[in-house]
């Protein structure tokens, strides 16, 4: 089947059938060629011989073309998809609501609770159009780890699952030119503490170890003093308050670090970022024992793993993982291990995310009490899970691509896990 793009009006959205009754060529705008250029990869990895009828969708938020009324497809390609079925393969994570109050934003930070009133805008859309055009066989995969326990019930006429299209890295990264350093005696310093964008989060970690900690690789671009901080938090509720206050206006005053990439001037929260490149500071990674890793999303249930995590592993780093619970448990399912035998990895199965965030401060303070050479020791009884992560992620990118997506025992094995 031919390959195929949407209207203009919603240029992330992929298929390998036509999806509606008018369809546009292909856009030029820098976005567009960026999506084009991961659609033509995706064709040469697990996408590969797959002829069934499914569309990738690349961007967030409402798939409003799906909505609209040039999206009614044909009775032939009807047929098609009734029978063979119809898959959607979401890149990014779900964009959440909250149907108790209004639907402004991407995301909406909510906790399992919650569950019952959280829908996903891209989830609608699907589910409109399957309505529209009378479809019996749809099924939607997500990168969002246990998307199918919270959002299945809210959409019966959709097969929701788990299946991160978005993380190709294990399938396309050059590990030689990522290659990490392995050496505990390199270690001079106890943490590594990257962010990009602004991101609530973030802001306390980052904040935390700079009130707590003295000895750390650590990125922060922006103008965010208290009030920022307490003005964006993800909860009312967050731990150690006081602590954080302090740790954002001395933050504030040492911004911008940055570690690979220079950076002159302090950035608004909101200020769009378009000077990231892709690189492997593996310098700072080799000097820090442990990487903590601000994953995207926190304050949800819903696992989401991205190359952060894989960066810490590609450079041999036991992690600190501050995401929504269960991303530890999420990692392990791909076959990583991570590092219980060392340290408390409890904070991944904690739920309310204040008690979470609690139990990662808690860790970093325990870390925080060793000496350099308590830590080396340990980083060299922890190697052989290191050297596992490592190797296996080079192992990924051969079984990720041994199979078509819809037969790869590795998606397969996500998706039952989910």
């Amino acid at each position: 089947m031919e390959q195929r793009l949407t209207s203009p009006n919603d240029t992330g959205l992929y298929s390998n059938i036509s999806l509606g009754n008018i369809w546009f060529p292909n856009l030029k705008t820098q976005l567009q060629q960026g999506w084009a250029e991961v659609w033509k990869d995706l064709q040469q990895t697990y996408f590969k011989n797959v002829g069934n009828p499914y569309a990738v969708y690349f961007s967030v938020d409402r798939i409003k073309w799906l909505e609209s009324s040039n999206a009614i497809i044909s009775d032939r390609n009807r047929e098609i998809c009734n029978k063979k079925g119809l898959k959607f393969y979401l890149w990014e994570p779900l964009s959440t609501y909250d149907t108790r109050v209004d639907k402004d934003g991407i995301y909406t930070s909510w906790s399992n609770t919650d569950a019952e009133h959280i829908r996903a805008r891209e989830l609608d859309s699907i589910q409109q159009y399957v309505q529209n055009n009378r479809l019996t066989k749809v099924e939607v995969y997500s990168p969002s780890y246990n998307s199918k326990k919270y959002f299945q019930t809210h959409y019966p006429e959709l097969e929701i699952d788990c299946t991160p299209v978005g993380w190709i890295y294990p399938a396309t990264i050059n590990v030689d030119e990522q290659e990490g350093v392995h050496d505990g005696n390199l270690i001079t310093k106890k943490f590594w503490c990257g962010n990009w964008r602004y991101a609530s989060h973030r802001h306390c970690v980052a904040s935390y170890l700079t009130e707590t900690a003295n000895s750390y690789n650590l990125s922060w671009l922006y103008n965010s003093n208290e009030k920022v901080l307490i003005d964006n938090a993800y909860s009312e509720n967050l731990p150690c308050v006081d602590v954080l206050r302090n740790g954002a206006n001395k933050l504030a005053k040492l911004a911008p670090l940055s570690m690979d990439i220079p950076v002159k001037e302090k950035l608004n929260i909101d200020d769009y970022i378009d000077i990231h490149i892709d690189t492997n500071p593996k310098d700072s990674y080799a000097e820090c024992f442990c990487a903590i890793v601000n994953e995207t999303r926190y304050a949800e249930p819903t696992g989401l793993l991205t190359e952060k995590i894989m960066n810490a592993m590609l450079n041999y780093r036991p992690v600190i993982m501050v995401g929504p619970p269960g991303n530890l448990e999420y990692m392990r399912a791909w076959g990583f291990m991570t590092f219980s035998d060392w340290f408390d990895e409890s904070y991944d199965t904690e739920q309310d995310h204040s008690k979470r965030m609690k139990k990662v401060f808690e860790l970093i303070d325990w870390i925080n009490s060793k000496t350099i050479d308590e830590l080396k020791d340990m980083y060299a009884d922890m190697s052989y899970v290191l050297i596992h992560n490592k190797t296996w992620i080079e192992e990924l990118q051969e079984r990720l691509l041994e199979a078509p997506i819809t037969k790869n025992k590795i998606y397969k094995r996500i998706r039952y896990a989910d």
